[in-house]
């Protein structure tokens, strides 16, 4: 089996180009074997930001799947940095710092490891 090609590109901050990009991929690669995967936090997203309006759009036109993740609680975050860091306990100081920086987001805690 061939792979696709691959390619990465940033969307923050977004920009009208890079909106502009996202809905056009998204109206024209329906037919491709294409996976665009987007990250944002839900509480920076308002109803007046740029990124809201592209992602209804896409929604309407039945080209995107949303999932909405939860933030971690504090023993899914002590889960995840036992499994990143390859042991089997950590301190709880340690814990409550990386999940109060993190605010209990799996990839901010991921990044802060």
């Amino acid at each position: 089996m061939e792979q696709a090609p691959r390619a990465r590109r940033q969307l923050a901050p977004p920009t009208t180009t890079s909106l502009g990009l996202l809905l056009h991929l998204g109206r024209h690669l329906q037919s491709a074997q294409t996976l665009i995967l987007g990250t944002y936090r839900h509480a920076e997203v308002g109803r007046h930001h740029p990124l809201d309006d592209t992602l209804s759009e896409l929604v309407r036109e039945r080209v995107v799947d949303e999932i909405h993740l939860r933030d971690l609680s504090r023993e899914g975050t002590a889960s995840l940095i036992c499994a990143a860091l390859g042991s089997d306990a950590v301190s709880d100081a340690f814990v409550t710092v990386i999940h109060a920086r993190a605010e209990g987001n799996p990839f901010f805690t991921e990044e802060l490891l």
